[in-house]
């Protein structure tokens, strides 16, 4: 797929002290070793996060959440005015029957979460989030699976990260995630300086069959590609 960074993993350490105890566990540390390390190295970098503001900040006025039984007819007037912005675009369908359906299928479906922004009465954007840990190693992980907003609007992209943000902290995860995101949704994205990591392997190939698919999607903006276009509801 042809966008600069795709490969890249966005994240946001929210527990410093468990984050890198996992990670120690991860390179096969013993138990005695990794709690040592997530105390002594919890300091420096909780330094540098806050320091260097790796982290975003934005008001939430207008911002709920939901389970995904709380997918209503908004999302699908949503939908229906994203198609209209970029006509050469490939998305998948994020009508509201579609998105219950599909964030359904997870053995995590019960702690999903929809992050909906809604300025008068009428749906903006919303993130959706799932849980993702890791128990082997000891990591809570929340992972942003999806990112839809009305014409990729800065500042409620800006509350529904800072959202996502809040909701991990209070839900008491060690990082949040974010894996792909459009060109436009990206680069707001890293305005707020999140640490970046490269995917062990590639993630996102294609063909296009239909040759009139061919010019449209070797341009990065005829994607619009998020964790949502693969297996996260199947994990």
């Amino acid at each position: 797929m042809p966008q600069a960074d795709y490969e890249k993993i966005l994240y946001l350490v929210l527990d410093a002290s468990r984050f890198i105890r996992a990670g120690l566990r991860k390179k096969g540390r013993g138990a005695a070793a990794a709690w040592t390390g997530g105390v002594l190295g919890a300091v420096p970098l909780n330094a540098h996060m806050r320091l260097g503001g790796r982290r975003p900040f934005a008001p939430l006025q207008g911002i709920t959440v939901v389970p995904i039984g709380g997918i209503d007819d908004g999302f699908d007037d949503l939908w229906s005015r994203k198609l209209k912005e970029y006509s050469r675009r490939l998305l998948a369908c994020r009508n509201a029957e579609t998105l219950r359906w599909y964030f359904g299928l997870s053995q995590s479906a019960d702690q999903t979460r929809v992050l909906c922004c809604r300025q008068d009465g009428r749906l903006q954007g919303y993130a959706v989030v799932v849980r993702e840990d890791a128990p082997a190693i000891g990591l809570k992980r929340i992972k942003i699976a999806d990112l839809f907003v009305a014409g990729d609007e800065p500042k409620v992209v800006d509350a529904l990260l800072t959202a996502a943000y809040e909701y991990g902290m209070a839900a008491r995860c060690h990082v949040l995630e974010v894996i792909g995101l459009p060109e436009t949704l990206r680069r707001q994205a890293l305005t707020h300086k999140p640490l970046e990591r490269p995917m062990e392997t590639f993630s996102f190939f294609f063909k296009a069959l239909n040759p009139n698919l061919v010019e449209p999607l070797s341009e990065s903006r005829g994607w619009y590609v998020t964790a949502f276009d693969g297996d996260t509801a199947l994990l």
